[in-house]
């Protein structure tokens, strides 16, 4: 048993209570990674992740995978084994950037959205579903969006799109949409307008002139939908909205966090949900009540999110746990050092002792939950000081 650490007042003390730091370790898995980064000094980009059968499916904006003085060719697609941290054979091609990826029903196949214009030299229109097994296109889900997509969420017969797109199947959408998992078409569901304005820049300004923001996570609990982005005006909502599951209206409780949101996860009823503006903030919420059951701050942005039966684990750019009293938001040493990788009790928020680093000045920007590791994805060149770039693995139980 490790002791939780709580925040007051900027002063490291005891929680009243204890819980099992996760099982999870902070020594990384060896395993291959991505490329550097063309005239950088960072990796090409992972920002997706999911897991099934003990394999990680990644989704990013890498063309090259390297491990030691290996390199092979992904085209923005890639497998690696969690327990080798080998790479696999399966290589479906795409032609263009990933940003998002989400396990089918029965977990045989990969629905992935991004900019892809083509899978294995097939058409598709930014969204796709692609086989585990063979890495082939199922020519049978066929939506088309026009635009970038940036979130899905599989819930019931649905699959909730999200992103900067205006239409998918002809139909308007702006920004979030639903289709029908297995053949792609679009369903009737209808959110409210997204007005002009977005959460401008890493400080997050609210500027209501501007174009409208984009939605870049979406998740959904029983009969809601959450939807996340740097928007400020979906239907009055910014950065978070909560959305009827059926119909796509306005529904209760809306939150109102005041800065964008990048990420959101839910376990156990609950929603997870994190995000920018001035310094970065993690929060749980329950989808019956309005205000936060908890919520954390940190010292920079915070990029992903993923919550286990004990734990949430938070990735981000951010140095520093921030006391809640404290009105710093950018390089505040006074508190807990974090670098880019921290986990939470998810019952309480509280800070846990894992503490592993990622570097680089932005680090992590995705993380996963699998059955025995804990996966992160983004632009780092090293975890733990040795380099593990743009993917790694954390052997253990989340």
């Amino acid at each position: 048993m490790l002791p939780v650490v709580a925040l007051v007042t900027g002063t490291l003390v005891p929680s009243a209570g204890a819980v099992d730091d996760p099982a999870v370790s902070t020594k990384a898995t060896a395993s291959w990674g991505t490329a550097k980064k063309d005239g950088k000094s960072k990796a090409q980009k992972v920002t997706a992740i999911v897991e099934a059968d003990g394999i990680a499916y990644l989704g990013g904006e890498f063309t090259k995978m390297v491990r030691g003085g290996s390199r092979a060719s992904r085209g923005y697609l890639a497998a690696i084994d969690s327990r080798t941290g080998g790479l696999r054979s399966w290589n479906p091609k795409a032609n263009k950037k990933v940003f998002a990826m989400e396990l089918s029903a029965d977990r045989r196949s990969v629905y992935v959205g991004g900019d892809i214009t083509s899978i294995g030299g097939r058409w598709v229109s930014k969204l796709a579903k692609i086989d585990l097994a063979t890495g082939k296109l199922d020519k049978t889900f066929r939506p088309a969006v026009k635009g970038r997509v940036l979130g899905l969420a599989l819930h019931g017969n649905r699959l909730y799109v999200s992103g900067g797109f205006l239409s998918v199947g002809g139909q308007p959408r702006p920004k979030l949409a639903a289709v029908d998992p297995h053949t792609g078409a679009v369903l009737p569901w209808t959110p409210p307008p997204l007005g002009s304005g977005r959460y401008l820049g890493q400080t997050g300004i609210p500027t209501p002139d501007y174009a409208p923001g984009h939605v870049y996570a979406v998740e959904a609990i029983g009969g809601k939908v959450f939807a996340a982005g740097n928007f400020t005006n979906l239907g009055g909502q910014g950065g978070l909205v909560t959305l009827d599951a059926a119909t796509g209206a306005l529904a209760e409780p809306q939150y109102d966090p005041g800065r964008p949101i990048f990420d959101l996860d839910t376990y156990g009823g609950l929603l997870y949900a994190v995000g920018g503006g001035p310094g970065g903030r993690a929060y749980a919420f329950s989808p019956d009540k309005k205000n936060p059951l908890w919520q954390l701050k940190v010292d920079g942005d915070n990029m992903g999110v993923a919550a286990s039966a004990s734990a949430v684990y938070v990735a981000g750019h951010y140095d520093y746990v921030v006391s809640k009293k404290s009105s710093c938001y950018q390089f505040c040493p006074g508190g807990p050092r974090r670098h880019h990788l921290l986990a939470v009790n998810r019952a309480d928020g509280q800070l846990l002792p894992w503490n592993p680093d990622a570097d680089t000045s932005t680090g992590p920007y995705t993380v996963t939950v699998g059955d025995n590791a804990l996966y992160v994805g983004g632009e780092f060149k090293k975890i733990n000081f040795k380099a593990q770039p743009g993917f790694t693995i954390f052997p253990g139980t989340p």
